[in-house]
């Protein structure tokens, strides 16, 4: 059997070390972009259910406020809560609309 010269193994050695590096070095980061990923997505989806919330808590509190004062002879509410559309035959209650400006 021949045996590799002292160079060559000292070479395929450093070059075992370097390829060794690499696939960890690989590994580690895609390991992080999963994590920036599931990091990104988890604070996403609490943005749109915080922005749900306040969006659904708002037109209530006005629809709120409209309904309970449609037959009363009040002074008009603020943008956001005027949109109180009625059936003039019944006074009927047809849509109401919230406006934000955000």
């Amino acid at each position: 059997m021949r045996r590799a010269l002292p160079a060559v193994r000292a070479f395929t050695r450093r070059g075992t070390i370097l390829v060794q590096t690499l696939v960890m070095s690989v590994v580690i980061s895609m390991m992080a972009v999963m994590l920036m990923r599931w990091v990104l997505s988890r604070y996403i989806l609490a943005s749109r259910v915080h922005n749900s919330a306040v969006a659904q808590t708002r037109a209530e509190g006005c629809a709120g406020h409209l309904i309970s004062s449609w037959n009363a002879q009040l002074t008009p509410t603020a943008a956001p809560c005027n949109g109180l559309d009625t059936d003039p035959g019944t006074g009927a209650i047809k849509t109401v609309t919230v406006e934000l400006s955000e």
